[in-house]
């Protein structure tokens, strides 16, 4: 019995022995190192022959420089013995792991003998001194100089002789411990020197420590971001495969029609994918039903009739409570809503079961049937989450993955550029004419940065406070305006041409974090008898539908000219199309909808009273201040400015021709900075025209400096636009002016 144990005994730790080995190998197999063997050579090479000193310390800082962390620091860095097989010499480790090593190796004296059987990759790349070595089987040696590079393989036993000041860098990959054994064991069993056993030991373990803690580090931020991105990739995976799915079930069913919109709407080509084999809708919600009825032992119920009209009461006073009109599609601004999917397209009121509006898409946000009479289905773009608990109803169930993943993505996604819009499909039960009226609205969605921030424009600052009283501030602190301080609903800019009106609208698409309609005379007014007041209904409809939204009106007096004034006045499509502007403005100023109104005009006493009072706030936007001149001189003919490679220097009394250009508009001023600039230029046109091609003395371009002098010569053959209707514009606004 005991021969048996002593058999099986020797079979388990055989059998461990193997395993260990085994996970060694695939362990090392699968190892990413640090270090590149090729680098560390070429690198020891461009300082072979260089005293081993100052060679010693430019390797040290070059590898530094490549591999930020994995060199130890001058602090830590020791030259200690090292002794095995008959040799000794002195080493400084300057990285150390369990799979690999980068050391300083050398002599001082005549030293040799031969080296063990390692399982591990060692090159060594000669400094200085030469390097004689006898490999196994052999009776015939090999020389090496410096910059040669001598590699011994895995499991190779050679013998070896240092010359006298032969010193090296060492790189070794592999299992590292097992370069350790040959030399401690002659440490103890030959020379004796504990002192400088516990010296190497203690470097080597400093050293494997520091680096195996910091590989630990790197390998879990390295598995975090591909676990992250690998689940990113499988999110979106599957939502293309979804998207693939639908179109190939649309084909499949004959929806021809649905099945090209949806193409048009995805921001991929579907057309290019089909499903595979034995893959469609109706196999994966068969499997669904399968895997539901096994769990819970009934079939899923995926759909339910809607309710009668009478049975729906329960759900319409829900939305009386919450909207203040009969065209309210948001709820209001201090409310919480759970943040929409960005890939998600909403559902029309007529496509909603009980259950979905008990579960209250918007965050308890109701919106009644009659609201969207043209389909339109509003989703505040605005996600706000503190009171979420104080509005959520029993039963009410929150997607918390998604929502997180919307902040965060939402937070990073700043780029103008890149900014998704609720697909028009989304507007579900309008009929085909308003669905071509909501096309060419949205054709006056500004898409493109205008890039004008809100420092870029001087002076203004009344404009710029009640435009961010009205657009920036509700979406950022929307608690605070509620009840009587509900923000602003529309903006008049009036004053005389070229002061600053449109770049100020320009600042609120840049600036502010709304979907902005540039809307002019153009994209609401129609030859066709009633599409004009549709394309306003529509209009507003989308502002709530993208909102938090701007519509900006450019030129408001060619569209909401006073009503009845002149001979035969308005013209009957003219007149309804202002009556609907003027509704929907009042429905603006009755709901809590976060759409606001900009509009600029140069001829405010043309404007309809109507519409003056729904404009809450009128703001002349005048000539430019006696200041404001001068900053604006001194930005467009700064005293240095190189533009296209030609400099040009200026040398300008920017105060006294400030005081020479009263009167003048910000349009004006950049005019006639324009001429200025333009003048030394024109003197080098004649020399550019003479100047034959082919010839390579091309004459060196010079401009003349723009002094003062020039600058109010132009200014005497550059007259001011619009100096002669500041009176009216202040007569105007000390009868209709709304600060």
């Amino acid at each position: 019995m005991s021969l048996i144990r002593n058999i099986l005994k020797m079979v388990v730790v055989l059998g461990v022995l193997v395993l260990t080995v085994q996970f060694i190998r695939y362990w090392m197999a699968n190892k990413q190192y640090v270090f590149t063997k090729e680098d560390v050579a070429k690198l020891a090479k461009q300082y072979a022959g260089q005293d081993h000193e100052q060679a010693f310390s430019k390797v040290v800082v070059e590898l530094r420089k490549r591999y930020p962390g994995h060199i130890l620091p001058d602090e830590d860095l020791q030259w200690v013995f090292v002794n095995a097989g008959g040799w000794m010499g002195s080493m400084c480790l300057l990285h150390a792991s369990l799979t690999e090593y980068v050391l300083l190796f050398g002599t001082a004296v005549d030293t040799g003998g031969h080296s063990g059987r390692y399982w591990a990759e060692i090159s060594d790349t000669i400094i200085s001194g030469t390097f004689r070595q006898w490999k196994e089987g052999t009776t015939k040696s090999e020389t090496y100089y410096p910059g040669d590079t001598i590699v011994h393989a895995v499991g190779e036993a050679t013998s070896v002789q240092w010359g006298a000041g032969t010193w090296m860098v060492e790189y070794g990959r592999g299992f590292i411990p097992s370069t350790l054994g040959f030399a401690l064991a002659d440490t103890v069993f030959s020379t004796q020197d504990f002192l400088t056993l516990f010296y190497t030991a203690h470097v080597v373990c400093v050293c494997a420590r520091v680096h195996i803690t910091m590989d630990l580090s790197y390998q879990a931020i390295r598995t975090a971001n591909r676990a992250r991105e690998a689940d990113e990739q499988r999110t979106e995976t599957r939502r293309r495969n979804l998207l693939i799915l639908i179109y190939h079930h649309l084909l499949e069913e004959g929806y021809m029609d649905s099945a090209k919109a949806l193409e048009k709407d995805s921001s991929f080509g579907l057309c290019r994918f089909e499903v595979c084999d034995n893959v469609d809708l109706d196999t994966v919600l068969m499997e669904y039903e399968s895997y539901y009825f096994i769990k819970f032992q009934k079939y899923p119920k995926l759909t339910k009739k809607l309710p009668e009209p009478g049975e729906s009461r329960l759900v319409k006073s829900c939305g009386k409570r919450r909207t203040s009109s009969s065209c309210q599609t948001l709820p209001r601004i201090n409310s919480i809503q759970r943040p929409p999917s960005r890939n998600t397209v909403k559902r029309s009121e007529s496509k909603l079961t009980a259950r979905d509006i008990s579960k209250s898409r918007e965050g308890n946000s109701l919106t009644p049937v009659e609201t969207s009479r043209f389909g339109l289905n509003v989703s505040p773009i605005i996600k706000n989450g503190a009171e979420e608990g104080t509005h959520m109803r029993k039963g009410h169930q929150v997607d918390y993955r998604n929502l997180i993943q919307d902040a965060v993505k939402g937070a990073a996604d700043t780029d103008f550029s890149e900014r998704l819009l609720k697909p028009i499909s989304a507007f579900i039960g309008m009929n085909s004419d308003m669905r071509e009226l909501a096309a060419v609205i949205s054709r006056d969605i500004y898409l493109h940065n205008p890039n004008v921030r809100w420092d870029d424009i001087i002076g203004l600052e009344a404009a710029k406070r009640l435009v961010k009283e009205a657009v920036v501030y509700p979406i950022k602190y929307p608690q605070l305006f509620t009840g009587i301080l509900s923000p602003w609903k529309g903006l008049l800019l009036y004053g005389p041409p070229g002061t600053g009106k449109t770049l100020l609208a320009k600042a609120v698409a840049t600036e502010c974090n709304t979907t902005f309609f540039n809307i002019s005379a153009s994209s609401i007014v129609s030859k066709w008898r009633g599409d004009s007041e549709k394309l306003v209904r529509v209009l507003f409809e989308l502002a709530r539908y993208h909102a938090p939204s701007t519509i900006f009106l450019d030129e408001l007096e060619s569209v909401m000219s006073q009503r009845g004034v002149g001979q035969g006045g308005d013209h009957e499509g003219s007149r309804r199309m202002k009556t609907e502007l003027l509704v929907q403005m009042d429905g603006l100023a009755r709901s809590n909808d976060l759409v606001f109104v900009l509009a600029a005009s140069n001829l405010p006493w043309e404007l309809d009273h109507a519409m003056l009072r729904r404009l809450e706030k009128r703001i002349l936007v005048g000539l430019p201040s006696a200041p404001a001149r001068q900053a604006m001189i001194s930005h467009w003919l700064p005293p240095v400015s190189n533009t296209g490679g030609v400099e040009l220097r200026t040398e300008l009394d920017y105060d006294s021709l400030a005081q020479e250009m009263g009167g003048y508009s910000g349009s004006d001023i950049r005019l006639v900075c324009k001429e200025a600039a333009m003048r030394p230029v024109r003197k080098i046109f004649d020399a550019l025209e003479s100047h034959i091609e082919g010839q390579s003395n091309m004459p060196v371009i010079e401009l003349e400096t723009v002094t003062t002098a020039d600058f109010l010569e132009v200014i005497a053959h550059t007259k001011p636009s619009a100096r002669c209707l500041m009176d009216r514009y202040s007569a105007w606004e000390k009868e209709y002016e709304s600060v």
